[in-house]
């Protein structure tokens, strides 16, 4: 997308991701400036347009000569099928035979000395004119979530037009609509029927009678309003509540969970009622309302719901593609974490010079050249830490980095289903993974626990923060050698607090890297070993012949360096791996499924302790 001369962007090319693309930066860096300029490029699903051009688009520091707004959208990935409806608008693409790509642009003059009213210009293709409508745009749609979305008042007042639509795209045709109001039409007669309603019926008519008895005599009868399609969605009321209990009105229920209920509906809408080939959907911060963990579940779902959207057969292709596009706006160091630095353009305020206005300009992160070991490793990088502890309800604690960066990797192998596994495992081991990447991962820093178990699990009035807490540390001790005293102390902490929450501490034997050590993971350790720097496959030979291997494999990542003596003196074996290095490259390797590893028990444990039993995370009363 193009944007030239628009509100504070003179001009700006915004790559738009397949799935999703999260536009993050300060205030007034040009986020809702895409959204709107998306807005008026396109049309909206219902047809109801609110976003015109106006006088204020103009770029605030233009001059009276200087041109009026422009806009360009390109429409990539057009298959032959679909190309008739894109006709006129196709550009020519070198290289490419089966995919073309659709452009359309539209630019606005203000209103002139002799003019009320600004007029505007559509031009398709390769640059020609188009008067009337614009057709190739009745494909590529747009669904707007504003910022701030009161989704009580929006499903209240538009609730019976978004359940009317879900309910006639999934029924279909008009004779399944029409048997649908028979079926409840019949119901609704039984209502009528009542042995009480009949009774208020009789107690009505004898003063009727008696009233009308000297003219001409009445009698009433009660119904219910003769039930069309329209008036059965109306009268439905879309209510809320937590999972096994009873629902209620969304009055009784948070913002936050009010706003990702009426996003749910709009999500349905478009699952049930394809009407384009392609809805953007454009949500400004999302984060409104939502506490950290279900931001991130929230860019997760819309993630995997525009990309199943693309999965689709469609069987014939005169018939809209239903394809998904997302774009998002956010202030949420949360999202822009959820979220891959590859979907990224982070929108900055720039000026060339002093004299000039602040512009919006995008810095798309994937036009920095990343490769994609470096996509990856900022990824994990970027990923929120402690920004969320006070919003945890399930937390892993850990020593380090190292820990951080491997446990998604290791949690992805622990919670997978068995191959062949029958339905209902597969949607636990889905649910128990989506609670993994919901529950908050906090490094604290060496062995600092007590502050953040206090946190989280001294109680209140009988209620702590966090229900279950995981706090993995190093015992860095041999497996014959006492336990140290610090780790007896930490388990005395909940018992001396009675919290009501639930601590489970995973002990590494001796520290990280010795644990993962066995001889089923001996290809896969070596393989991230000799891709950190300093090492080579001498060093990796003398772990193999020493008397234990594990800890010789441990001694790798000690601080300080290993020397030796020889016949030119005293010589350096090799200076330590960094740690978090080292996690970082067997979390490469670990992406990949094939590759065989085994999780050390102790982290597994702790794995499976946060996130297969749901019913364990509510709080019990302290005692």
């Amino acid at each position: 997308m193009l944007i030239e001369r628009f509100r504070s962007c003179e001009r700006a090319r915004i790559p738009l991701r397949q799935d999703v693309t999260v536009l993050v930066g300060e205030n007034n860096a040009g986020k809702s400036t895409v959204i709107d300029a998306l807005r008026l490029l396109t049309d909206p699903l219902d047809g109801r347009r609110s976003r015109y051009f106006e006088e204020g688009d103009l770029i605030r520091w233009a001059t009276a000569e200087a041109n009026g707004p422009s806009l360009q959208l390109d429409v990539a990935d057009i298959v032959p099928a679909q190309s008739g409806a894109y006709l006129e608008a196709l550009v020519h693409q070198s290289g490419s035979t089966d995919k073309r790509l659709a452009r359309w642009q539209v630019s606005y003059t203000p209103p002139q000395a002799s003019s009320r009213r600004g007029s505007t210009v559509w031009v398709q293709g390769a640059g020609q004119p188009v008067s009337g409508e614009l057709s190739a745009r009745g494909g590529v749609r747009h669904v707007y979530l504003p910022a701030l979305r009161d989704a009580e008042r929006e499903l209240a007042s538009a609730g019976g037009d978004r359940v009317r639509m879900i309910l006639r795209g999934l029924l279909g045709d008009n004779q399944r609509v029409d048997a649908f109001v028979e079926r409840i039409a019949g119901q609704m007669k039984g209502v009528a029927a009542d042995s009480d309603v009949t009774a208020v019926r009789d107690k009505i008519n004898r003063p009727l009678g008696e009233l009308t008895a000297g003219a001409h005599p009445q009698e009433s009868d009660l119904g219910l309003a003769e039930p069309t399609f329209a008036s059965i969605a109306r009268s439905l009321r879309v209510l809320l509540g937590d999972a096994g209990t009873a629902a209620s009105p969304l009055a009784a229920s948070g913002l936050g969970y009010a706003n990702t209920l009426f996003i749910a509906t709009v999500m349905a809408e478009l699952d049930a009622a394809a009407e384009a080939d392609l809805t953007v959907l454009l949500v400004e911060e999302p984060e409104a309302h939502l506490h950290p963990q279900l931001q991130t579940l929230l860019l997760r779902y819309l993630r995997r719901r525009a990309h199943q959207s693309r999965e689709k057969q469609i069987q014939d292709p005169s018939q809209p593609a239903g394809h998904i596009q997302i774009v998002v706006t956010t202030h949420s160091p949360i999202l822009s974490a959820a979220a891959s630095v590859e979907d990224l353009v982070v929108m900055t305020r720039w000026r060339a010079k002093p004299s000039d206005g602040w512009q919006a300009r995008p810095l798309p992160v994937p036009e920095l050249n990343l490769d994609s070991r470096q996509v990856q490793h900022l990824d994990r990088y970027l990923d929120a830490t402690k920004s969320a502890l006070l919003f945890s309800s399930r937390a892993f604690l850990m020593e380090g980095l190292s820990e951080l960066l491997l446990l998604p990797a290791l949690a992805t192998r622990v919670l997978a289903p068995r191959p062949g596994a029958a339905e209902g495992e597969q949607q636990a081991a889905f649910e128990a993974l989506e609670r993994f990447f919901g529950t908050t991962r906090v490094i604290v820093d060496g062995v600092g626990f007590k502050v953040y178990l206090q946190v989280l699990l001294a109680p209140v009035d009988g209620v702590c923060l966090g229900r279950k807490v995981a706090a993995i540390t190093d015992t860095d001790v041999g497996l014959d050698e006492p336990e140290p005293e610090r780790l007896q102390a930490l388990r005395d902490l909940r018992e001396s607090w009675k919290s009501p929450g639930k601590l489970h501490l995973a002990l590494a034997p001796r520290t990280l890297e010795p644990a993962l050590w066995c001889d089923g993971n001996r290809e896969a350790l070596r393989q991230a070993f000799l891709r950190c720097p300093t090492s080579s496959q001498s060093r990796w030979d003398a772990v193999l012949a020493s008397a234990d291997p594990a800890v010789a494999f441990g001694e790798l990542f000690v601080a300080k360096a290993k020397r030796t003596a020889d016949e030119t003196g005293e010589q350096a074996v090799g200076t330590a791996i960094p740690k978090p290095v080292f996690a970082q490259e067997l979390a490469d390797l670990l992406d990949d499924p094939a590759v065989p590893f085994t999780v050390p028990d102790y982290l597994a444990d702790a794995i499976r302790f946060l996130c297969t039993d749901a019913a364990g995370d509510g709080q019990v009363a302290a005692r």
